[in-house]
């Protein structure tokens, strides 16, 4: 949980890239959502619509593809709980 929490430090969307985006993406497919599982470290289309998907599933609104610290918190929580594998 720690190279989560120390890896994911900035707010991420759509044009962002670096080993943060790919931690994302990788969480997002243990996760579940992200059926086409490229981790690219490019926030692209098909990361964004994995991450609405999560946040739908989560409950989290708006659901829009957006990685702040609301979906920060409830990943962290879940990668805890040892809901999501990380």
């Amino acid at each position: 949980m720690a190279l989560f929490n120390n890896a994911l430090q900035r707010n991420l969307s759509v044009g962002f890239s670096g080993r943060d985006v790919t931690i994302l993406q990788q969480f997002l497919i243990n996760a579940g959502v992200y059926p086409e599982a490229r981790v690219t470290g490019y926030f692209g289309q098909l990361t964004k619509f994995a991450l609405q998907k999560f946040q739908q599933e989560q409950n989290i609104s708006p659901a829009v593809g957006y990685f702040g610290p609301i979906t920060k918190k409830r990943m962290s929580n879940l990668i805890k709980l040892r809901d999501v594998s990380f």
